[in-house]
């Protein structure tokens, strides 16, 4: 098996990295409890028994109900109904406390800009047993961020003692990632995909502009990339969304479209040249290049 293969089965094995929190299995822990039956069916609000979470800073807050917030409902103080919460009342295990999310979350914050709680833990109502928290994770919160127009720095949320670096991003990883981006396959980045931590104008800072090498692309591609061009044009795209990129290099270069050969333009006056008669017939294609030099190129012949 070569080093290769070996780090891709190793990813799969490991998964994708620890910057991404994970889900909390308290364990039944002999505790009774369904959220549907406070929630549903008796109408309660979350902050009934989650008080504290009104003004938490820090997603390492202690929210749980104690003894006393179940009081307010219960009588916790007869033995005969301590079997209603508690599967072995003699032996009560206490379920685990929340206390490696991220230290920085803010429920209070989340609160002031209009979230509700099932925004974030949407499937809690709907829970009738004891099982795994219902905790966002970095994929929900991203995706949140992003259609609220929120900051998705990383320091915004994990502070500067975390390690954000997963196991496959090695010490070599910038020039191997390509195998990992090409197959998006997420078996092997434990359900995660790129997008999730970097956005696609990270990419272009290297696989766009003059870097036109061999790590990108093959070697003397600035003068062979037309047939690619031309035949794959979605692929390029792909990278090369922004078609003033190949616009600013062609006129730069001076590389001109094949009907631009002589007669194509003159300043004979009612003639043109060529250029007049392809402008009327799809003035769009003229402006897919021109659209940002209009003033520039036109704009002496076509003073009105």
């Amino acid at each position: 098996m070569n080093d290769h293969l070996f780090r891709l089965l190793m990813i799969a094995l490991l998964g994708g990295g620890t910057a991404v929190w994970g889900q909390v299995d308290p364990g039944a822990g002999g505790l009774i409890f369904s959220h549907k039956t406070h929630v549903v069916t008796n109408g309660m609000a979350c902050e009934d028994c989650h008080a504290l979470a009104l003004n938490s800073l820090s997603g390492r807050d202690d929210l749980f109900p104690d003894m006393d917030a179940c009081g307010e409902c219960h009588d916790v103080e007869a033995e005969e109904e301590c079997e209603i919460c508690h599967r072995q009342p003699d032996d009560v295990v206490l379920i685990a406390r929340v206390d490696d999310y991220s230290r920085l979350f803010s429920h209070r914050g989340h609160l002031a800009a209009g979230l509700e709680c099932p925004a974030c833990h949407p499937t809690v109502s709907r829970k009738d047993r004891v099982t795994a928290y219902d905790l966002p994770d970095m994929g929900g919160c991203m995706g949140c961020h992003q259609r609220r127009n929120v900051e998705t720095d990383c320091r915004s949320c994990h502070s500067p003692e975390e390690s954000l670096r997963p196991l496959s991003h090695g010490p070599d990883f910038e020039h191997r990632h390509a195998d990992l981006a090409r197959l998006q396959n997420r078996s092997l980045t434990a359900g995660k995909d790129c997008g999730l931590c970097h956005r696609v104008s990270e990419c272009q800072r290297c696989h766009e502009g003059d870097n036109l090498d061999r790590l990108t692309h093959p070697l003397n591609y600035a003068f062979t990339h037309a047939l690619e061009a031309q035949g794959r044009q979605k692929d390029c795209t792909g990278c090369h969304a922004d078609r003033l990129f190949c616009v600013e290099c062609h006129r730069d270069q001076n590389v001109l479209p094949h009907n631009h050969t002589a007669g194509w333009t003159n300043r004979i006056p009612n003639d043109g040249g060529r250029h007049r008669w392809e402008a009327q017939r799809d003035l769009d294609a003229c402006m897919a290049c021109h659209e940002s030099n209009a003033e520039e190129i036109c704009r002496p012949c076509h003073k009105r």
